[in-house]
């Protein structure tokens, strides 16, 4: 079975897509495809030749279906809307082959490259925010409730009739709403899955604590260890960490969405100066987005992050 990897970025991020190649240049795959919303007009560097770079406009020209509302869209809205529609350009690319399709948000860093987890019988591979070996409180269950089920940020397609029914699905669903909005129960892409499971056969969901890892599953610094080279979760080993809402000048903080401390000198600070080491040895290749958003978009969008901080965190 061919295995090929494609993530999405904005170009002035260019380099959490490259770091995330760097973190996977060792294991078994055929192409790493980027996605990308901006402009690389300017653009003149030499990369692996397994990655290549894939316009935004190339997949849904200025919008799609979508376009009435898609200017209305933040960045990480937009990403969010592009990811699916990758999806469904990498389903028609691949046609009827034997291809299993990675999909991992480019603020992910992978420390095992074992891509053993992308093979099995089934479709569609989710992976959940919650493994069985967490325990949260009702008030934390109802945080996670209104992120989705599922964290969007990795996932595993393998191309077929389950796989090509789920994406249209996804797509649909995302062209008539790719906004976070906790008010009306939307969160982009991501509260979408979780009606998958009930929706299509062959989607299974991973229970490996240590795939797709993130603040929202690690309470404290010393649940992350290491031996060596190799990192854990409790007795899991940690295949990738979702660096989601993470900044080079916020450490020790993991996270701007947790309050996730990686103390000196502990298993998890390593993971993190690794990371931002990766990221700022590709900073070089960030270019410019090649436009900008309106002065309605940004009050908009203020009113609407007021809300969603109101309903997700107060009401």
């Amino acid at each position: 079975m061919d295995k090929q990897i494609f993530t999405v970025c904005t170009t002035d991020r260019i380099n959490g897509a490259l770091a995330l190649f760097d973190s996977l240049k060792e294991a078994s795959f055929s192409k790493f495809y980027v996605f990308y919303i901006g402009d690389m007009s300017g653009c003149r560097f030499e990369v692996d030749p397994r990655i290549e770079f894939v316009s935004s406009r190339e997949v849904i020209g200025e919008g799609g279906e979508y376009q009435g509302k898609y200017e209305l869209l933040s960045l990480t809205e937009r990403c969010c809307h592009l990811k699916v529609h990758a999806l469904h350009y990498m389903l028609k690319l691949n046609g009827d082959r034997d291809v299993s399709l990675l999909y991992a948000d480019s603020d992910i860093y992978f420390f095992d490259n074992n891509l053993e987890f992308m093979e099995g019988s089934w479709s569609v591979l989710l992976t959940p925010h919650l493994t069985p070996d967490n325990q949260r409180d009702a008030s934390e269950w109802a945080t996670l409730m209104k992120s989705g089920t599922y964290n969007a940020g990795l996932f595993v397609v393998k191309a077929g009739a389950v796989g090509r029914a789920f994406c249209d699905y996804w797509i649909n669903c995302v062209n008539t709403d790719c906004s976070i909005d906790y008010f009306r129960n939307v969160n982009a892409d991501q509260k979408w899955l979780d009606l998958v499971p009930t929706l299509f056969y062959g989607v299974k969901i991973s229970n490996d604590a240590g795939l797709n890892l993130g603040h929202w599953r690690v309470d404290k610094t010393d649940e992350v260890s290491c031996q060596g080279e190799v990192f854990f979760v409790g007795d899991a080993v940690i295949r990738c960490f979702h660096f989601s809402g993470y900044s080079f000048d916020q450490l020790p903080l993991v996270s701007c969405h947790s309050a996730l401390i990686a103390e000196k000198g502990s298993a998890l600070r390593r993971m993190a100066e690794t990371y931002s080491s990766k990221m700022e040895m590709y900073k070089e290749f960030n270019q410019p987005l090649g436009f900008k958003l309106g002065n309605r978009f940004r009050f908009t969008k203020f009113l609407f992050r007021l809300r969603n901080f109101l309903v997700k965190f107060v009401v």
